[in-house]
């Protein structure tokens, strides 16, 4: 009975050693990960808080809100203008598209408030 105390203590002794070995491997890679899950947390709170305000609607949703959040989205300043001048670029024709597509009169003025509107104004400002 005492011989299989001793090998249960020396196995038990072996069992914490390893324990310890590997809880001591697997430390700099725990606090590796949970550095690497706050500065993904930190990211998405950014891009979160970025998106929220972009998701507004009414006053809150204007081409100077739009543009002060590009830098959330690691947009420059010149290539915001430029994504900017090509929504200007695509939206400026509507009449004519729409006159294309074979739009009445009445039908063009319906749309006429989703197209030229103080907003529209701010984004040809804003790419000058």
């Amino acid at each position: 009975m005492q011989l299989v105390q001793k090998e249960f203590e020396h196995l038990n002794r072996m069992l914490r050693t390893a324990v310890n070995q590997i809880a001591a491997t697997m430390k700099p890679a725990m606090e590796q990960a949970e550095r690497a899950r706050a500065m993904l947390q930190a990211e998405y709170d950014r891009h979160a808080a970025a998106v929220s305000s972009l998701g507004q609607t009414g006053p809150a949703a204007t081409i100077e809100a739009l543009m002060s959040v590009t830098a959330y989205f690691r947009i420059g300043t010149n290539r915001a203008k430029d994504i900017l001048r090509a929504v200007e670029r695509a939206v400026d024709n509507w009449r004519k598209t729409g006159r294309a597509l074979g739009m009445t009169n009445h039908e063009l003025h319906q749309f006429a408030e989703a197209f030229e509107h103080p907003e529209r104004q701010a984004a040809q400002a804003a790419i000058r």
